[in-house]
């Protein structure tokens, strides 16, 4: 995948390489269709970025996926709760997500604290129906090293707002568009973002947001969590507004509406001070 460089979002080239010819050169399957920067100029690097989509293990949803009001894309859910490392890498997850909240094609539902050592690496998610890689009530993952193309909603996502101590590093989204449909969050068609970040305190470092129907990173500091955090009781004191930002450093956004946005409200209900706490 040969990711946009023009203003618009949707100038991306998605082919084969059919042919490596030594390390510098690569015969592709047809002709590109769009022209593609490639040059460093005036000391800014605005060289395209290439994703590659195929992986040693590719998981497939259904073909007909939405259609005719079916759900059958691919989703992998990690719900062991504490102290159960999970470490996912080279996995594919091709027409993923499902019309239906909490169906992702990598999903890290409600675990509690991650022991050392658990990541998803080196992964890729192609033609989502319904996000890309959700921590939800989890913490301490690290999200490396990932290739989304062409997702439907937030495609990076923290949800709850309770999630901490994750880290998302070097990660490429490409084309990430607005879900119109429901199920929804309002901010998925509101407020839509490559890297949705409801909890500044996580790390975000070398991430690229490329081609994004709205805004490349939102930071959406909220004053209350939300969801299952909230109903259980559990984290009803807990302000995420007043968490310090822990890092958020080489991240790269281009050929978005917006690049990065930080403000309180997003289209969600859980409105707070557009305030964000910078440690």
């Amino acid at each position: 995948m040969l990711a946009t460089t023009d203003y618009s979002p949707y100038l991306n080239d998605r082919v084969t390489i059919a042919e490596v010819i030594d390390t510098r050169t690569a015969r592709l399957s047809r002709a590109l269709s769009w022209t593609h920067f490639g040059q460093i100029a005036q000391g800014v690097d605005m060289r395209g970025e290439v994703g590659l989509l195929s992986r040693s293990i590719t998981v497939i949803g259904a073909p007909d996926g939405l259609a005719q009001g079916k759900s059958t894309g691919a989703i992998i859910t990690f719900a062991a709760g504490d102290n159960l490392r999970v470490a996912v890498e080279g996995v594919s997850v091709v027409n993923g997500g499902q019309n239906e909240i909490g169906k992702y094609p990598f999903h890290f539902h409600l675990d509690g604290v991650m022991p050392d050592g658990t990541y998803l690496r080196d992964c890729a998610v192609v033609d989502s129906n319904f996000r890309c890689v959700t921590i939800h009530g989890t913490h301490n993952v690290l999200v490396q090293g990932n290739v989304a193309y062409n997702s439907i909603g937030h495609c990076f996502f923290i949800e709850d707002s309770v999630e901490q101590n994750n880290t998302f590093s070097y990660n490429l989204a490409i084309l990430t568009k607005v879900k119109t449909y429901a199920p929804r969050l309002g901010s998925d068609e509101l407020a839509l973002s490559s890297f949705w970040i409801t909890n500044t305190y996580n790390n975000f470092e070398g991430n690229v947001a490329v081609g994004c129907e709205n805004t490349g990173y939102w930071i959406q500091a909220r004053q209350y969590v939300t969801g299952p955090s909230w109903s259980s009781g559990q984290w009803r004191n807990y302000r995420p507004v007043y968490q310090p930002l822990k890092s958020f450093k080489n991240n790269v956004a281009h050929s978005c509406m917006h690049g990065l946005q930080a403000d309180g409200h997003g289209g969600d209900p859980f409105d707070s001070p557009p305030v964000i706490n910078v440690a």
